[in-house]
């Protein structure tokens, strides 16, 4: 088993809540590793094929598959350094549920999101949410937002939780 394997496996356990406020954020980050990726995916290849007639036809397949792949995996290796790392003490904000739904399609599970009033990032106010968090709240309860700073100061939101009334 692979080392990055094993963090994503154990990020995703860890993380699988979490939410990054502001991804956009991250890119800052992730051009420059994607880029390192896609360009030791392209070493790789050149070291390998050296001599080989299907070194062109290998090297464009590299180019044209990697570049997804290495950008992906980068977003997603970045947005989880940036939890796994941050050692910043949360700041809770309370928030109160306007509206709460799920959505199911075909091919994935049901995803549940509840719409907050108080958000900490303009524009979008839902958030998604497990289902138990999902079952224990109803629209009008309060709720808490904890929210840590990101070891790559790239806020991101741990847990959203039900509140006592006020």
């Amino acid at each position: 088993v692979s080392i990055g394997f094993a963090f994503a496996i154990g990020a995703l356990l860890l993380f699988s809540g979490a939410t990054t406020l502001e991804p956009s954020r991250l890119l800052a980050w992730v051009l420059p590793a994607g880029a390192a990726l896609l360009g030791l995916m392209g070493v790789a290849t050149l070291v390998l094929l050296a001599r080989s007639s299907r070194l062109h036809l290998v090297m464009l397949e590299v180019v044209l598959v990697g570049l997804f792949g290495a950008f992906s995996t980068a977003f997603v290796e970045v947005r989880d350094l940036n939890m796994a790392l941050d050692r910043s003490q949360p700041v809770v904000m309370s928030a109160t549920v306007v509206r709460k739904y799920s959505s199911k399609s075909r091919r994935s599970p049901r995803r549940y999101f509840l719409v907050l009033s108080d958000w900490p990032v303009a524009g979008r106010r839902r958030a998604r949410v497990d289902r138990y968090t999902y079952g224990s709240v109803q629209e009008g309860d309060p709720v808490r937002l904890r929210i840590r700073d990101g070891w790559l100061q790239v806020p991101w939101l741990e847990r959203i939780e039900k509140a006592a009334p006020r």
